[in-house]
């Protein structure tokens, strides 16, 4: 478990505890309410609760499910190698270990957009975004908002090559689906320069990478062009496990921001001591 999970899950057992309920819960005497629970109460400490871990959930949630395509890729790898026709790094059509593989990474794009469009929609509209009117609050607030929207981004550019992925050999699917029967009945080899003549350029993986519903795009989200090793349009299934495995390197990294600014908030708090 890494250093930011185990961080959140700390939080989470020390708001969900009985003593901290006990805390939250108001005295039934006239006897005013110890300290901590009028620190609880405080707009910053209900973010914390109601936005904040929950938006921590979802990346945590992401981060398992950009982890479970290190081992697709590998499946798939093998099955391109053992099947092709004498190109590496490379796939063959019709074979089942791959349309399986395939599918599995498809698996994984919806949950991840979804968590995605989430967390980003939280982030703009929850009072994170919006001033509380205690200063001291806010620029906690604002610390943790700004260290989510750089996970955030690095996340988005980990679901790019993904999606990017899965949307490539789908269209490589379509445009090469039938070619056996078309040289059947033509008597020609659509692998030599009449296929060349049908073919269409590589689509662009990263083309459709704007994240569709979401108001503002993030100012922390990674290009995936940039990420060495990748370039626009086509590119071999190693450089692009490469790339993800750059992408999650600097995921964690954020992650520590994350789990610095919102220790700060749950020490304000009196979740942590």
């Amino acid at each position: 478990m890494s250093f930011f999970a185990t961080f959140a899950l700390a939080i989470v057992l020390a708001l969900s505890s009985p003593f901290a309920v006990a805390l939250a819960t108001p005295s039934p005497s006239a006897t005013p309410p110890p300290e901590i629970y009028r620190t609880l109460s405080r707009p910053m400490c209900t973010e914390l609760n109601h936005h904040i871990l929950p938006a921590i959930a979802m990346m945590l949630q992401n981060d398992r499910d950009v982890a479970k395509s290190q081992p697709i890729f590998k499946s798939y790898l093998e099955t391109a190698y053992k099947n092709s026709r004498g190109a590496g790094d490379t796939t063959d059509w019709n074979s089942p270990g791959r349309a399986m593989a395939l599918e599995r990474m498809e698996m994984l794009v919806t949950p991840l957009a979804q968590n995605t469009i989430a967390i980003q929609k939280l982030l703009e509209n929850s009072s994170l975004a919006h001033p509380s009117g205690v200063p001291d609050d806010d620029a906690k607030l604002s610390a943790v908002r700004d260290a989510m929207l750089k996970v955030l981004g690095a996340q988005s550019a980990s679901l790019d090559l993904i999606n990017g992925f899965v949307t490539t050999q789908q269209l490589g699917d379509m445009q090469h689906a039938g070619e056996e029967n078309l040289s059947a009945i033509q008597g020609s080899d659509f692998s030599g320069k009449a296929a060349q003549s049908l073919e269409t350029p590589s689509p662009n993986p990263f083309q459709a990478s704007d994240q569709i519903g979401l108001r503002d795009p993030n100012p922390y989200n990674i290009d995936p062009t940039q990420i060495p090793g990748l370039r626009v349009g086509y590119n071999p299934i190693s450089m692009i496990v490469q790339g993800l495995t750059l992408v999650q390197d600097e995921t964690a990294r954020r992650e520590n921001a994350v789990s610095s600014a919102t220790r700060a908030i749950a020490l304000a708090c009196g979740v942590l001591h």
